[in-house]
């Protein structure tokens, strides 16, 4: 993803910031935590005369992975608060319940980790406990935050936080969606009045905010039934199937008023919290706005064909995964996206065989019917090489003598200090035999021992992939641009090949005959008087010779 921007990756730079985020998360916060947080004599003696906080019941820790307890002290810079109010955010403190599950660290074996869940009838938070000490039969819970939930209303999206351990599945979301919709639909009156806090706290199904302070008395806020209604039958859990919630800020005057309600996003804020962004109304109708010009996007690139359409499908990925779009829409349009683009893939597939299979039965036939074409073949691939600016190498066997023709093309781009078409050439005749010149750019050689061509093959690949590397670590960003600019094209006894990207002596041929066509990504071709090639860019050239019945 980040090649197709342009962009490059530090991956040094990347591993060193990752290895910093691991230490800090293990041992860093655990230790200073239990070095600040620790019960003293003193604090001892306190909670020994305190005769509502008694010794922990922790004989669950061996076999319960989760109980409900109690909270009997709170534990704070030498203090027991009656409540977390005051503690600063970040600071660390203790919890002592009087039962737990978690194991205080004692013989050896390191204390337990986990979450307390604080669930009370005006607020829900989480504790993550991150140690687990045990003073004279006193466990202290230590951590330095409650991760709590909540909700916001803004003008152009809405918010709302709350309890979950695991992602909501589309099927969830979509029922949620359909939930609030319905509302929307039933367009029901929104009521709202004060009642005093302790009886508004028994109505079933209430919701409230942690963190919040209500006052006495407090503004109830309810869907469908009268505030009036709901205060004389406090206790019915008939109002569990409607909203009901202490809240003090504006709200519509009936549900219909709302008119769309779309879900953005999901996802995970803390351990075991997740959170819902929606919008509504004209927010509402832009977001599927902006879906319905990307299903058009989709619809085009459907249209499109060879390259373009290859390029589209990338790009169209590209943008739909970074779009604020409906978020179950949104992930609908991906998995038909998907779907398209491995049809596609495998049509490619398909083709090219067809095509390889076709051309490969075309050149067959035209070198048995001109046995002498070979030498002008190897000079023509070349030429084309050349013309279009690709990196070449071409060796070919005359069975007959036994002599080795070789020959290749190298850009001035991929030249490299100490490297160039000449001194690749002589690397190959070291192996062949007999000699090689030419220029910089062009080179030629005939060898004398066609038992080599297999090393001599080994030989141009290595030499041509060590100076591109070379040359790589020189400037990684801008001979990487270049690289990408080498082209694979091979020769054999018999016959002439151009083949893709694979290991030495793997895949098939693929010359075209000069009257086939093809048109596909990441390809050209090269034609010459008598035939043409097919073949694919890519940054380390490979090696094929081709036996004369392999061609048949």
């Amino acid at each position: 993803m980040a090649e197709e921007l342009n962009l490059t990756v530090d991956e040094d730079a990347f591993q060193a910031a990752q290895a910093h985020s691991k230490e800090a998360s293990k041992g860093g916060a655990k230790t200073s935590v239990k070095d600040t947080v620790k019960l003293d004599v003193h604090d001892i003696s306190a909670l020994e005369k305190n005769t509502e906080v008694p010794i922990t019941n922790d004989s669950f820790k061996f076999n319960s992975s989760s109980i409900s307890a109690t909270i009997k002290a709170i534990y704070h810079e030498k203090n027991f608060p009656s409540s977390t109010a005051n503690i600063p955010t970040g600071a660390s403190f203790g919890i002592i319940l009087d039962k737990t599950c978690f194991y205080a660290e004692a013989g050896g074996q390191e204390y337990d980790t986990g979450v307390i869940a604080l669930d009370m009838k005006d607020r829900e938070a989480k504790f993550e406990v991150i140690n687990c000490q045990s003073f004279k039969g006193y466990v202290l819970h230590i951590g330095d935050h409650i991760d709590q939930k909540g909700s916001l209303v803004a003008p152009a999206k809405l918010r709302f936080d709350f309890s979950h351990k695991a992602p909501v599945s589309l099927p969830e979301l979509k029922k949620i969606e359909d939930i609030c919709l319905e509302w929307i639909r039933k367009d029901v009156p929104v009521f709202s009045k004060d009642l005093d806090l302790k009886s508004a706290r028994l109505i079933p199904g209430l919701r409230a905010v942690f963190g919040e302070t209500y006052p006495d008395p407090v503004r109830v806020v309810s869907l469908e039934y009268d505030v009036d209604e709901i205060s004389s039958d406090l206790e019915n859990p008939k109002w569990r199937g409607t909203s009901v919630e202490f809240c003090g800020g504006t709200h519509v005057a009936k549900t219909g008023d709302i008119k769309e309600f779309t879900i953005m996003e999901e996802s995970g804020i803390a351990k075991g919290i997740r959170r819902i962004i929606a919008v509504t109304g004209p927010e509402s109708r832009a977001a599927m706005a902006a879906l319905a010009q990307f299903e058009l996007r989709f619809t085009g690139v459907q249209g499109m064909t060879g390259k373009e359409k290859d390029e589209g499908f990338k790009a169209l990925t590209l943008d739909l995964n970074q779009a604020d779009l409906p978020a179950l829409l949104k992930a609908d349009l991906k998995d038909r996206l998907a779907a398209k683009r491995k049809a596609w893939d495998t049509e490619v597939k398909a083709r090219e065989a067809a095509a390889t299979k076709e051309a490969t039965e075309s050149v067959a036939n035209y070198f048995a019917e001109n046995p002498d074409a070979q030498l002008q073949a190897l000079q023509s691939i070349i030429n084309q090489a050349k013309t279009l600016n690709k990196a070449v190498y071409v060796l070919s066997i005359d069975t007959q003598s036994g002599k080795v023709t070789h020959g290749n093309y190298l850009p001035p781009s991929l030249a490299a200090d100490g490297f160039d078409a000449r001194t690749w050439a002589s690397g190959v005749s070291e192996i062949v035999g007999g000699r090689a010149g030419g220029k910089p750019d062009t080179a030629q050689g005939v060898g004398t021992d066609a038992s080599k061509v297999a090393d001599a093959v080994t030989t141009a690949s290595e030499l041509f992939a060590k100076a591109i590397q070379n040359a790589d670590d020189s400037d990684s960003h801008h001979m990487h641009k270049k690289s990408k600019r080498s082209l694979h094209i091979e020769s054999g006894m018999g016959g002439l090949s151009l083949q893709p990207n694979l290991p030495q002596g793997q895949g098939k041929v693929s010359p075209l005959s000069a009257t086939s066509t093809l048109s596909s990504q990441a390809e050209s071709s090269i034609m010459t008087p008598f035939s043409g090639y097919r073949a694919t860019s890519s940054a380390n050239p490979s090696y094929y010779v081709t036996e004369p019945e392999l061609l048949e």
